[in-house]
């Protein structure tokens, strides 16, 4: 009876000890075997008065998604000293632009107002709101190897060159 159960116990610890050893090898080779996704973000405000009806300084509408334009990447890449290592393609498939929306806005949006009460007007809709803060990320996808710091000094770049090209076309003339 003892050698059975001694015989059960055994078996036991074996199987645990495998067991214990895969999930260890496993651990090992998913921790390493991918590395994670850098990426180096910012966020941009703009301030100017007609900015929250989305109209540039000058008076035309502007689009947060000239950040990813061919003359503000390739000026980004030539400013970084990386113009013959990646091109604009590849960074704009990585670089990301997203408006900020105030918490509320999904109640602001969808509230309810009764066709009958003409005292209530409902403050926002989605045509009307323009975001005046944006989340800009760039993820290291088009190059996994690229070190941390270089990803934040093209990051750094995207964005001056982004503010120049923004002051060039949207700038109060003359």
């Amino acid at each position: 009876m003892t050698s059975s159960k001694t015989h059960w116990l055994r078996t036991t610890i074996v199987v645990l000890l495998i067991c214990g050893i895969v999930g260890l090898a496993l651990t090992a080779a998913l921790f390493f075997g991918k590395p994670d996704k850098t990426t180096a973000s910012a966020n941009i405000q703009f301030t100017f008065e007609g900015a929250p009806e989305g109209l540039a300084p000058n008076g035309r509408p502007f689009n947060i998604s000239e950040i990813a334009s061919d003359e503000v990447l390739t000026t980004a890449l030539r400013e970084a000293g990386l113009e013959g290592t990646y091109t604009p393609e590849q960074l704009r498939v990585c670089l990301t632009a997203r408006g900020v929306f105030p918490k509320d806005m999904v109640d602001q949006v969808t509230s309810y107002a009764s066709l009958l009460d003409f005292t209530t007007s409902r403050s926002t809709n989605v045509g009307d709101y323009h975001p005046t803060v944006f989340d800009v990320s760039l993820s290291s996808d088009f190059d996994k190897s690229i070190p941390k710091d270089k990803l934040v000094a093209l990051m750094q770049n995207i964005l001056v060159a982004f503010r120049n090209r923004f002051a060039q076309v949207y700038a109060n003339g003359l």
